[in-house]
């Protein structure tokens, strides 16, 4: 049993993430960001903000399941790139994967056969709580915050779907910076497809593979620069997110890297060439060893 559980006794005899990993191996575990790793550090991160919070065990029970099932559902659509016709975009389902993660952990509790149906809901809506919002003013939000109707933040929020949504999207608040770049080059990779010539089926791209196509490679810069803009949005939007769950001290305690990945993004931007001459002499595909090594360099 993961070690991050153990903290929490209500999961000691029914554990959901060992479910849902399950699951993820079985229809995810190729993907590069939506993947094994992801519901792990989703749901540590989850149970660190719960723990701080305040919330009830039952809560943090509800809480759990959530995070654990929030992303085992992963379907794409593939389109068309005329400028690159060795790839494809891979663009996620976005509202139905959501729902049919919710349903997983439905199908769960019932079958467990010890939760109300208000619990259910509560975990149904903590799940589509994280169904992102593009929006003009306030960047990528997500809708467990965001009134759509009335294009403005929203008031009271259920902790779970709240601490969820945190957890899922504020890697670069809570993480350290490495691991913050690792999984927003991990979003990009998971973008885009290639023809694998041996099993004719599409698969994901490699870093090999942006180096090797000057499109790509122009795609991933504009994607690294973006990364500034989203994570200074994420920092501005979370007075307001954490607003009634947490003091300023655990506010600035559980989020401290806002400032250090941004840092770290923009040296990587400003030194481009140098960056991606580092990638190039590697000459095989980064591992987390090499990311280290590499990244450490454009943290000052």
């Amino acid at each position: 049993m993961n070690d991050f559980v153990e903290q929490t006794a209500i999961h000691k005899q029914n554990n959901p993430l060992d479910e849902a990993l399950n699951l993820i191996k079985e229809k995810c575990e190729n993907l590069p960001y939506h993947n094994e790793r992801h519901i792990r550090m989703v749901s540590r991160r989850a149970l660190v903000l719960a723990q701080h919070a305040g919330l009830t065990e039952e809560e943090i029970d509800l809480l759990f399941i959530a995070a654990s099932f929030h992303d085992v559902i992963q379907e794409y659509e593939l389109s068309e790139e005329s400028e690159m016709p060795s790839f494809k975009k891979r663009k996620r389902r976005i509202g139905y994967n959501e729902e049919q993660s919710a349903k997983v952990a439905e199908d769960y509790m019932r079958d467990k056969g010890s939760y109300t149906d208000e619990q259910i809901e509560r975990v149904r809506n903590a799940i589509l709580g994280t169904i992102p919002i593009f929006t003009k003013d306030k960047g990528i939000i997500q809708r467990a915050f965001y009134d759509e109707k009335e294009n403005q933040i929203q008031g009271e929020i259920d902790p779970i779907a709240r601490i969820l949504a945190l957890a899922d999207l504020d890697v670069s608040g809570i993480e350290n910076p490495i691991i913050s770049f690792i999984d927003a080059i991990n979003v990009f990779l998971e973008d885009w497809v290639k023809k694998d010539s041996s099993s004719n089926n599409f698969i994901s791209i490699g870093i090999k593979d942006i180096l090797n196509n000057n499109q790509l490679l122009e795609k991933f810069k504009k994607f690294i620069d973006f990364q500034k803009s989203f994570i200074e949005s994420r920092k501005q939007n979370l007075n307001n997110e954490v607003d009634t769950l947490l003091d300023d001290r655990q506010k600035k305690d559980l989020f401290p890297n806002f400032d250090k990945v941004k840092n770290l993004t923009s040296n990587i931007y400003y030194r481009w060439d140098d960056f991606i001459n580092k990638l190039r002499r590697l000459g095989h595909e980064p591992r987390l060893e090499d990311w280290n090594n590499i990244l450490q360099l454009y943290l000052i």
